[in-house]
């Protein structure tokens, strides 16, 4: 365990680094949004309990880190996430090694800004994670209910970006925008992989937030 704990690779805030008053737990906050929204689509309702708090599970992170970026890239202009009260979890530094924590911080605005994402595609795009029906969990027919409204997002989201970025360059760009889906998929899977090895080592666990809830969303 403990060469493990030299071997790890994990980016930390400088020497004598301290939050602003300000400041609130935003991994948490962003986490209850992103619940929140999910819960108001229409096919969540439609959903088994224990189906619900799988999806919640699987999609919320990729939600919740989308979202700030989103906001991060369209209103800052900026090449990190920044929360809401100015803070740079990452303090603005271009995370060379732990490359979980550049993906979170960097990777998505990087995407972002390259496609040139406006807010309607965000808006698909993150519908489009939401309804991931990729579960043993889920029986056929949530798994219908989710499949048949991911695929009425994904043209909808289609017929937008061809719209708006013509039959030239429309369909490229819709491809760059369901492989970034994947891609977040991917991404917050090593971020959870991540956090269960941390924790398993107690390094880190959302008991440091005085929070079960983290430990509960990462879990799989």
């Amino acid at each position: 365990q403990e060469r493990l704990r030299h071997r790890m690779i994990i980016e930390l805030p400088p020497g004598g680094f301290s939050f602003p008053s300000t400041y609130k737990q935003w991994l948490i906050v962003d986490l209850v949004y992103a619940i929140e929204w999910l819960k108001t689509l229409a096919f969540f309702s439609r959903l088994r309990e224990c189906e619900k708090i799988k999806l919640v599970r699987n999609v919320s992170q990729s939600i919740a880190y989308l979202t700030a970026a989103f906001d991060s890239y369209e209103q800052r202009r900026s090449d990190v996430t920044i929360m809401p009260d100015g803070t740079m979890l990452c303090q603005g530094r271009y995370i060379r090694n732990g490359w979980v924590e550049h993906d979170k911080w960097f990777g998505i605005i990087a995407r972002l800004k390259a496609l040139k994402v406006d807010q309607k595609e965000y808006v698909l795009i993150k519908a489009i994670i939401a309804c991931d029906p990729d579960d043993a969990i889920f029986c056929a027919e949530s798994r219908e209910v989710l499949q048949n409204q991911r695929e009425q997002f994904s043209k909808s989201l289609f017929s937008y970006v061809l719209a708006s970025r013509g039959t030239e360059k429309g369909p490229y760009a819709y491809s760059q925008m369901i492989s970034l889906v994947i891609w977040q998929k991917h991404s917050i899977r090593k971020l959870k992989n991540m956090y269960l090895l941390l924790t398993e080592l107690k390094i880190f666990s959302g008991k440091a937030f005085n929070c079960k809830f983290l430990d509960d969303v990462n879990s799989v």
